[in-house]
């Protein structure tokens, strides 16, 4: 990771700057030698000029006597255009800075703009920018500085904003979906609940049924042998399914047909649920003759009518 370094001159105090930004403004001339310099991570200031290799190394002192010889290879150098070189590689040095100088300010403009331009998206919300704005000149715009932070900031509160309140919307139609879950469920749950019969049901169809065994009983003899003569009727069952939701019936019937009034016994079954009446079956018939569908059909209804169900 690169080593950071904090400026101070009098009471001004700027940074942080990698060691290739502090070479820049020495170059330039910004960073001057009794500027102070503290590294991150330590406490203690120090000259800029005791950074070894941030200032270039003084010219070798020449002893007294070389005066001469330096003159008059000074004189030569001016005669031959050796100056005027010189003055080049300064110039190309001095306009080298400028440039990373001036390209440094347009990056961090670029990055506040794209953070302006993209304020929508959260993504953007881990942006760092520079610490100060170096005009050519060299000096700090330390009101452009605070503007800019207090930009970002105020961007990066607007974006937590926007995803909090995101996050909330998104909270409160999960828990309307699960409200809307759960009144379905507790509707088919008591849907479902409905369709069962309760003990005070089953036993009002159960006392009804028994009660009026004979009127069944005659009009089931009457659908289905409507030459017999009625004797009697038995309920041998009006049992409550084990999920409360079908009461199952049987009815035996007793009668007299035939020539010599002989004995005859059929039994009828059905079911019964809250939504209806079952199909009506002849379980057994002593008699041992065929019965007209339509009879039995017809004895359906009539029985339907008799425990209050309709067509």
């Amino acid at each position: 990771m690169a080593t950071h370094w904090h400026v101070t001159r009098g009471k001004d105090q700027t940074g942080p700057f990698t060691a290739a930004e502090l070479r820049r403004q020495v170059a330039t001339g910004t960073l001057r030698p009794t500027d102070m310099l503290l590294k991150d991570g330590s406490d203690k200031w120090v000259s800029a000029a005791s950074i070894r290799g941030l200032f270039p190394a003084p010219a070798p002192h020449s002893p007294p006597g070389d005066a001469p010889r330096f003159a008059s290879r000074l004189v030569a150098a001016v005669a031959g255009g050796g100056l005027c070189l010189a003055c080049v590689f300064a110039f190309l040095w001095y306009d080298a800075g400028r440039r990373a100088k001036t390209d440094e300010t347009a990056a961090l403009q670029a990055e506040v703009e794209r953070l302006r331009k993209n304020r929508d998206s959260p993504d953007d919300g881990r942006i760092r920018i520079a610490h100060a704005l170096p005009t050519d000149d060299g000096t700090m715009q330390r009101d452009k500085l605070a503007a800019d932070k207090a930009e970002v900031e105020r961007l990066r509160r607007e974006i937590e904003l926007k995803v909090a309140a995101d996050a909330e919307r998104e909270r409160q139609r999960l828990v309307r979906e699960q409200q809307a879950a759960d009144a379905r469920n507790a509707a088919l749950v008591a849907a479902e609940k409905a369709k069962e019969y309760t003990e005070v049901e089953y036993a009002a169809y159960r006392d009804f049924i028994v009660g009026q065994g004979n009127v069944i009983g005659s009009k089931l003899l009457v659908g289905t042998h409507p030459t017999g003569a009625y004797v009697s009727t038995g309920i041998p069952g009006v049992v409550l399914s084990a999920d409360r939701r079908t009461i199952n019936v049987s009815v035996t019937v007793d009668w007299k047909g035939g020539i010599l009034g002989n004995l005859y016994q059929t039994t009828y079954a059905t079911t019964l649920t809250k939504e209806g009446m079952g199909t009506l079956r002849v379980l057994r018939d002593t008699a041992i003759i065929q019965i007209d569908p339509q009879f039995l059909l017809t004895t359906e209804y009539a029985l339907k009518e008799q425990l209050g169900f309709r067509r």
